[in-house]
């Protein structure tokens, strides 16, 4: 033959007049040289066998075909998933819509305040959405005249709330994305009792349409503190005399009233125990009976021994006292065949005539005296001092209440209540209870 086809390429020998020797060995360069063609095409670029595992033979395209100009076998599936894959034609998939979103901060606030008085705490609300936040109203609901709310748009330049005196009584319309404004909630009770109400805010929120705030105020329950303990010894007491002691009853919540149902004495065979009715000041004479929060009320309790016998009873006081709303003292006494010492009281302020009551001003130095008193046989007193009723806030200390004439400074305007009790050389107290009101101004 004069041509043939040599992996994809003519190969054409030209003609000549060979003898059959010479074509034996044109044959056999010819069949070398196509040996070393197919050779090659089964290889690849580092002449190591291709793995694709294809043959020579590409002339059944059904596997692939050759690429001439990048020597690279390609898959013509392969070609078609790429295709798809790659295909960055428009989208069927619509954006997320623009939704607006109310972030309250805090949703709950607990509120306190005495009678009379208001506290305030702040609410933050913000559009954390991505299209304006439309606010349809903002009202209390189930809180009475206790709580309101007022409104401002930002804090001072130190985060701090601005004075409530500025404040708007409507909220904005429209919040916008990442805006926020301000609500003051305002707690003004009228009396300690506790209280709860709700805020209600409508928007156009689509995930909460109404979202509520909790209000609570002056949660903390009352509680009975007996400042004469749980026990209560009258120690030995005349014969045939009523000796009357004082048992104070403190509510110790600064927020709530506390109240007193009743006071009844138990466990008292002999009847000496009783509750006095008499017109001392302070008395806790009728029930049921309010203590505002931090004051004290007295209950007069009186033991009248019949014999040198040791006494024993119950005083209950039942109340609304959140831990205990029945409260025991034990009581406890005996008689003695003596009279009682007296006790005298008076106050007096910069060397002035002692007095009973008494008038000063704050920070006046008070001189207590004792003056008058004494034992029924003339002995030795002891003293004992002690404030029961001062005004909120004071911190007014007698400075030695065991001294027969010591001194108190009064820090705060209002009313005192002091008591002397003497005890004479048997241990028998005054029969009476000698108190001093002082009134500072």
């Amino acid at each position: 033959p004069t041509s043939f086809f040599l992996a994809g390429n003519s190969v054409r020998i030209p003609k000549m007049n060979q003898s059959p020797p010479s074509r034996i060995l044109i044959a056999l360069l010819v069949l070398a040289i196509f040996s070393f063609a197919t050779a090659c095409s089964d290889s690849d670029d580092t002449g190591q066998p291709n793995d694709a595992g294809h043959s020579g033979d590409v002339a059944d395209g059904d596997a692939g075909q050759y690429d001439a100009d990048t020597d690279v076998e390609q898959d013509a599936d392969t070609n078609v998933e790429q295709d798809v894959d790659t295909d960055t034609g428009p989208s069927d998939v619509a954006p997320p819509a623009e939704e607006p979103e109310l972030f309250i901060s805090p949703t709950q606030l607990t509120l306190h305040a005495p009678s009379g008085g208001t506290d305030r705490r702040v609410v933050t609300l913000q559009n954390i959405g991505s299209a304006p936040l439309e606010i349809d109203d903002i009202y209390v609901a189930d809180g009475d005249d206790t709580f309101s709310i007022s409104f401002f748009d930002e804090l001072d330049q130190h985060g701090d709330p601005p004075s409530h005196v500025d404040d708007a009584d409507e909220p904005p319309s429209v919040l916008d994305p990442d805006d926020s404004t301000y609500m003051r909630v305002h707690f003004s009770p009228v009396s300690t009792s506790s209280a709860t109400g709700l805020v209600h805010v409508h928007t156009n929120d689509p995930f909460v349409e109404t979202a509520t705030i909790e209000l609570v105020g002056n949660t903390e329950p009352p509680c009975l503190d007996v400042i004469s303990n749980d026990e209560f010894d009258f120690g030995p007491a005349a014969l045939g005399e009523s000796t009357t002691r004082i048992v104070a009853l403190r509510n110790c919540s600064p927020l709530v009233d506390l109240t007193i149902f009743d006071a009844t004495l138990d466990d008292d065979p002999d009847g000496v125990f009783a509750i006095s009715d008499s017109d001392f000041p302070d008395a806790l004479a009728e029930l049921p009976k309010d203590i505002a929060p931090l004051d004290v009320e007295l209950l007069y309790l009186s033991f009248s021994p019949d014999g040198e016998t040791e006494h024993t009873g119950t005083l209950t006081i039942e109340s609304t006292d959140a831990v205990s709303s029945s409260y025991d003292i034990a009581l406890s006494g005996s008689g003695f065949d003596a009279g009682c010492p007296t006790a005298e009281v008076a106050g007096s302020i910069g060397g002035g005539p002692a007095q009973n009551p008494l008038t000063a001003d704050a920070l006046d130095l008070v001189q207590l005296t004792s003056d008058g008193s004494q034992a029924a046989d003339g002995g030795a007193l002891d003293y004992q001092w002690t404030i029961y009723k001062y005004p909120d806030g004071s911190l007014a200390q007698i400075d030695d209440p065991t001294a027969e004439n010591p001194t108190t400074t009064l820090d705060v305007a209002g009313r005192y209540l002091i008591e002397l009790r003497v005890i004479d050389p048997n241990g028998l107290s005054n029969c009476e209870p000698a108190l001093l009101e002082i009134n500072v101004e």
